[in-house]
């Protein structure tokens, strides 16, 4: 079994067959742009994954960090960070999850394995990792050249976060209302219930920026 902890602590475990990676970046940007990983990973993983599923397969992103075939979850992608305490040099962890042969036993979620997907039972875990490597260093060259904004618009085209409810407490605040999309900043563009609108940075979801 593979043993994963989530970005809350919790620690479940994942039958053999499934996909598990991470990648070590030194970034040059500045600490709040960090997020933006999230987005260079997920474009990258939708297009590996796209390359090797079955046409017609509902392939869609969820905001912030999953990946999903119609409303089920098969995979998602997580960032972590720190910093040398002797030094100024600074480090952002990369890691995702595909569930390629099955579907972690302990998953509350409604989650699917590539698998279990009709005409994708012969995707190998160690060949969709390579797809994602030659993604990933793709997208944070056009990333470096062209910004966040072309990336999430990428992202945007299999996105499916438009109409859906929010709620999210804080220990400042308490967000209820609609989403409608996401910014060129890769924030999430909420419409309150009592007619406001605010624009809700990834970093929250990460744990970086307070609510």
């Amino acid at each position: 079994m593979d043993r994963v902890r989530d970005l809350k602590g919790q620690l479940w475990d994942s039958p053999p067959g499934n996909l598990h990676a991470a990648l070590v970046l030194e970034p040059e940007t500045q600490p709040e742009r960090d997020y933006e990983q999230l987005y260079i990973a997920l474009v990258s993983l939708g297009n590996a994954i796209a390359s090797m599923v079955a046409p017609m397969t509902a392939l869609q992103f969820g905001w912030p960090n999953e990946v999903r075939i119609a409303t089920h979850r098969i995979g998602e992608v997580w960032l972590d960070r720190g910093q040398n305490p002797d030094s100024d040099r600074r480090w952002v962890t990369v890691a995702f999850t595909v569930f390629v042969g099955s579907t972690p036993a302990t998953d509350s979620m409604s989650s699917m394995s590539l698998h279990e997907a009709e005409g994708n039972s012969d995707i190998d875990r160690v060949a969709l990792f390579e797809h994602w490597a030659r993604e990933f260093v793709t997208w944070i060259n056009l990333w470096d050249e062209r910004g966040l904004s072309h990336v999430v618009r990428a992202w945007q085209a299999r996105a499916d976060v438009r109409d859906c409810e929010v709620n999210l407490s804080g220990a400042a605040a308490t967000i209820t209302g609609t989403a409608d999309g996401v910014d060129d900043d890769g924030r999430l563009v909420v419409a309150e219930v009592d007619g406001t609108t605010i624009h809700l940075s990834p970093a929250v979801f990460l744990g970086w920026d307070k609510l």
